[in-house]
């Protein structure tokens, strides 16, 4: 619609204000170019024969002088035209003047006083006078070697009526441009709308809580993939909603059991003489722990999934790192029989975040420790390859079915899924959380009732 308007704007600019100074530009130009003709034939024997059909056929008035003013030709039959002429001496010599100092060329628009007629429907009359202008054209030129003054005169017509006739046009013109532009721009806001408001009605839905809504806007390409970016948003928004209700589940699930035990006990301690033993206090002990560690487990992830604990990368020896790790946790399971080995060929230093690095060694082994089996046999592997070195946790337990290889490092897996209700079930959520913020390749192999592979690796550096 702005389009139609700005395109009728243009349209009375050039019909209406304008065409006075199109219109008379265009027809001193035409008159300039008649002037050269008869200029350039003024030595032709068919001179005046040319100039009088000129004049009968045209609004042309032309008119021959020698320098002393006496007239050689001059066209007085038709006065309606030729009574513009330039004939007053004072005129002529300032057109000579004009002539000669224009190289050749003199041009003069004199404004006059004109009655036109007009019509209507019902009757024909003359409307009262209205200027018009009229143009001369001023050329010296030669005939039988002596210099004459050629003067070509013309009318520009009167414009008034014609604009009024423009004006007319323009609003018939206009008045169709519009109702054609409506009824386009309704089809094609309708065409536009359509979709749009589907999505909309689809988002309103969506906005509720119905994640079952489907957005099914079509049409124009740029819709479509708006509509196929929402449907990928809903899914998101969906999932991530069903992962906040397992996790307020699982949390509520994990907090009431060492709570219960912790308040059991005390009760029972409190309520009953003789039961202040130490094995009770070391339940308690225990299930605090345990709930210490579920609530630190959480606040790591949490601050790792919203990217609040940036890393801190430096360079550090990666094998000693995880050298000191299995020696601490073998001498923390001293009594428990458990066999962890670390093998590796050279010594690797990396750039990562030790700590958090450590961390994920850490969680690993425990994870292996948890579900080693009966042997408790716990391999750790350093292998180099190419620039990269990878790190395996290799545990004997009885290992994950296929179809449930890609959980594993879901939230709350190994509690729900695994039957293993030690550790917080967040530490494999961590391991991956920080794997992924060091872009870091990760993955899980295993073998039912032979044994589970974690494994990760880091682009290895020059001591």
């Amino acid at each position: 619609m702005l389009f139609i308007v700005i395109l009728i704007i243009i349209l009375a600019l050039v019909q209406v204000i304008f065409v006075d100074q199109i219109y008379q530009y265009a027809k001193t130009q035409q008159t300039i170019d008649v002037t050269h003709t008869i200029a350039s034939n003024l030595s032709s024997d068919k001179l005046e024969e040319n100039l009088d059909a000129l004049s009968e056929h045209s609004d042309y008035c032309v008119r021959i002088l020698d320098l002393n003013n006496k007239e050689y030709y001059v066209n007085s039959e038709n006065s309606s035209v030729c009574g513009y002429i330039v004939s007053d001496t004072r005129e002529l010599a300032e057109m000579y003047v004009r002539a000669i100092e224009n190289d050749g060329v003199g041009i003069l628009i004199s404004e006059e006083q004109y009655a036109y007629p007009t019509s209507n429907l019902f009757n024909n009359k003359y409307s009262t006078a209205e200027a018009y202008k009229s143009i001369t054209v001023a050329e010296i030129g030669y005939m039988g070697g002596n210099e004459f003054l050629l003067l070509v005169s013309s009318k520009v017509s009167v414009v008034g009526e014609l604009k009024r006739v423009f004006i007319s046009q323009l609003f018939i013109v206009s008045a169709i441009l519009v109702v054609i532009s409506s009824f386009l721009a309704y089809f094609m806001a309708k065409k536009i709308s359509s979709p749009i408001i589907k999505i909309n009605n689809s988002a309103k839905q969506l906005a509720l809580g119905n994640f079952d809504t489907v957005f099914e806007g079509t049409g124009y390409l740029e819709i479509e993939e708006l509509n196929d970016t929402l449907n990928y948003a809903k899914n998101n928004l969906a999932r991530v909603e069903k992962l906040r209700n397992e996790f307020v589940a699982n949390m509520s699930h994990d907090l009431r059991t060492p709570l219960t035990m912790i308040s059991g006990y005390a009760e029972m301690m409190k309520d009953i003489p003789g039961e202040n033993k130490p094995e009770n206090i070391q339940v308690i002990i225990d299930e605090c722990a345990r709930l210490n560690g579920l609530i630190n487990d959480s606040l790591t992830l949490s601050k790792l999934q919203t990217n609040n604990d940036p890393l801190q990368i430096d360079a550090f020896n990666l094998t000693l790192t995880i050298q000191d790790i299995v020696t601490r946790v073998t001498t923390l399971l001293h009594d428990d029989s458990y066999m962890i080995t670390f093998v590796y060929d050279q010594e690797v230093w990396v750039e990562a975040d030790s700590v958090k690095i450590n961390q994920v060694v850490y969680n690993l082994l425990l994870n292996a420790i948890h579900y080693s089996g009966i042997n408790k046999t716990i391999v750790v592997k350093q292998e180099v390859i190419g620039n990269n070195v990878r790190i395996e946790v290799i545990d004997s337990g009885k290992g994950i079915k296929e179809e449930d290889i890609d959980k594993v490092f879901n939230r709350y897996y190994q509690s729900r899924n695994r039957c293993n209700n030690k550790g917080s079930g967040l530490g494999l959520s961590i391991v991956k959380s920080v794997l992924e913020l060091h872009k870091s390749d990760y993955g899980v192999t295993s073998i039912v009732n032979e044994g589970t592979t974690f494994y990760f690796a880091l682009e290895k550096i020059k001591e």
